[in-house]
């Protein structure tokens, strides 16, 4: 369940860890919050409220990034 709520949400799940596991798992974590960016988009069409949207996120010039997004969005309510 942990694993695919960090799949649907672009996480990552450490899971079935021992204690020797736990400063790799943090030196993981570590390399990973140095190396965010952040995207924005904004829809051209903003959708009824709480409508779903999906998206890919993908890398043009390198294909060996690992990319990790959520696979899509809710239109907030109230939002014109």
């Amino acid at each position: 369940m942990l694993q695919q709520f960090a799949e649907k949400t672009g996480g990552r799940a450490f899971l079935n860890l021992g204690s020797k596991d736990l400063e790799k798992a943090f030196l993981e974590i570590k390399k990973q919050v140095e190396n965010m960016y952040v995207v924005t988009y904004v829809p051209w069409d903003k959708g009824a409220p709480q409508e779903y949207h999906t998206f890919e996120l993908t890398s043009v010039s390198d294909k060996r990034l690992k990319l990790h997004a959520p696979r899509g969005y809710f239109v907030p309510a109230g939002i014109p």
